[in-house]
């Protein structure tokens, strides 16, 4: 798991180092929206490694909660640059697709933060 967290964070600093260092968009996966929707997914993803690692080490509501608020913040990123009109013109159907996939994340994501939230203040889950 930790091997997997690492690997999507090295993928993010790559994909940082090609939006950073190669300004003219060589192809349309080089364009600074792709490259920004790839590196919001890869920390994305690092951050779910790391909140499935916690909930299997069975660690407090609250780390958890804010680790799943994380990710809920990288997706919602991602889905900022898939709504970008330049970014939406270039795939087409499959950027839709990308879309419901990320926010289906979101909601996945902000729903266990939500509930571990109030496990956190002693309430009751029903």
């Amino acid at each position: 798991m930790k091997v997997s967290c690492t690997h999507f964070q090295c993928s993010a600093g790559a994909f940082s180092y090609l939006r950073d260092n190669f300004i003219h968009s060589y192809s349309v996966d080089m364009s600074h929206h792709i490259l920004n929707l790839d590196i919001n997914l890869m920390l994305g993803q690092a951050q779910e490694c790391l909140l499935e690692k916690s909930m299997l080490d069975n660690r407090k509501s609250f780390l958890v909660a804010r680790i799943s608020a994380q990710v809920v913040d990288y997706y919602k990123e991602a889905c900022r640059a898939l709504e970008n009109s330049e970014t939406a013109s270039l795939s087409g159907k499959n950027m839709k697709d990308w879309k419901k996939l990320v926010q289906m994340k979101i909601y996945y994501f902000a729903a266990i933060a939500h509930v571990r939230k109030v496990g956190e203040g002693g309430g009751r889950v029903l």
